[in-house]
């Protein structure tokens, strides 16, 4: 704009100029004709022609005055507007600094935020990596959730078999209860009968002392009183054997009353075992000793008889030949026939309906003072061993 209004004021100065010099020029070529114009033929009308001319030029010049003026109007707005613009461009200096100075903040962010975005690369690498060791942990987790409500599921089974079982054992120790309260009932019986025997064994063994002075005075009186020794004698004969049979018989509820309930005594001792959950399964090698031990304990050492023995009747009487094949169901059947086994040879029922054999008398457990532990190493129970069976009896038959 600046260059324009130069352009306007340098063009109108010229024409001005110009114009001045053509005024002076037809006014002294006018003074110069009317001194002429009496001399030279047809001047009037060249100055009538000059003087249209001059005025044409004079209204030429005061139009060109006028553009002068508005040029130079032109040319005071421009000015101001030049004013205007520096001051814009002053503006406009100190904003491209400052956009010079937000341009070097600007890269400094951009270098911060290249930095940035390298350290976000960085660790959405690193979770990247988490998510998946995250999936797999998840994954791993499902399973053992999975694994956990399997077991679960087993626990409640076993729980809900547990219970049954203690519901079994609870009915178990109710008749056992009962069974002890019996036997506790039994044996202050056979203690009272003991107590009893004892007396009628003092009486006894009184009368016998009395029988030797008797004796002695029948020694004396031979002749006449052989007939009444022979009676008191059978007397007290009888009176012995019936006290001695009481003695056995007694022996014999006691041995029976440590024996009865032998069964019921594992499954209460070995109670929860797999074998004795389904006793149709082999005990093992793992429990089979502990069971015969406690057998041994519990009835056979009642008994004085060797666990050896026992043993080998175990496996012959159920045609094994290794002792881990053996079920609780193989030790009940083998310790019930066992047990009628012994029991026929100590307490024979009837000795007159036998077939023969051995057996013990009242007379060898009143020599033994009624205790298995003092019978003779000949007398004892020893398998295997021919025992005497009634004739009218099965040889499979139940103590």
């Amino acid at each position: 704009k600046r260059s324009k209004k130069s352009k306007a004021i340098a063009f109108s100065k010229p024409l001005i100029a110009i114009a001045g010099i053509v005024v002076v020029a037809l006014t002294g070529g006018g003074a110069f004709l009317l001194s002429e114009w009496f001399t030279i033929p047809g001047l009037t009308a060249q100055i009538e022609e000059l003087q249209t001319q001059v005025k044409l030029l004079t209204a030429q010049v005061d139009r060109l005055e006028e553009e002068n003026d508005r040029f130079s109007q032109l040319n005071d707005r421009l000015e101001e507007e030049n004013t205007v613009f520096a001051s814009e461009i002053v503006k406009f200096n100190n904003t491209n600094a400052l956009y010079a100075e937000l341009n070097v903040e600007l890269a400094d962010l951009t270098s911060d935020n290249m930095r940035l975005n390298e350290m976000l690369n960085a660790s959405n690498t690193r979770y990247k990596k988490l998510n998946l060791q995250l999936d797999e942990t998840k994954n791993n987790l499902q399973t053992q959730v999975g694994d956990l409500s399997v077991e679960n599921t087993k626990l409640d089974t076993t729980v809900a078999s547990y219970a049954k079982e203690n519901q079994i054992l609870e009915e178990h120790v109710d008749r056992l209860e009962s069974i002890n309260e019996e036997f506790a009932s039994k044996v202050d019986s056979l203690n009272s009968t003991a107590t009893i025997l004892s007396r009628e064994n003092n009486r006894l063994s009184a009368l016998n002392d009395d029988l030797r002075v008797v004796a002695s005075f029948l020694n004396e009186t031979a002749g006449t009183l052989v007939d009444s020794y022979e009676d008191i004698a059978g007397y007290l004969a009888r009176q012995i054997d019936a006290g001695r049979a009481i003695w056995t018989r007694t022996t014999q509820n006691l041995y029976r009353a440590r024996t009865n309930n032998m069964v019921c005594d594992i499954q209460s001792r070995f109670s929860g075992q797999s074998f004795v959950v389904n006793p149709t399964i082999p005990i093992g090698d793992a429990h089979y000793s502990e069971v015969i031990e406690y057998v041994d304990e519990m009835m056979l050492s009642e008994l004085c008889i060797r666990r050896e023995e026992f043993e080998a009747f175990l496996l012959d009487e159920n045609i094994m030949m290794f002792s881990s094949d053996v079920t609780l169901n193989d030790v009940v059947r083998s310790l019930t026939r066992y047990n009628m086994m012994v029991f026929d040879y100590y307490f024979p029922r009837d000795t007159s309906r036998m077939d023969g054999g051995e057996f013990l008398t009242n007379d060898d457990w009143s020599a033994a003072n009624y205790r298995c532990e003092e019978l003779p190493v000949e007398k004892r129970f020893v398998w295997p061993m021919v025992v005497p069976q009634p004739k009218s009896e099965n040889k499979n038959g139940d103590v």
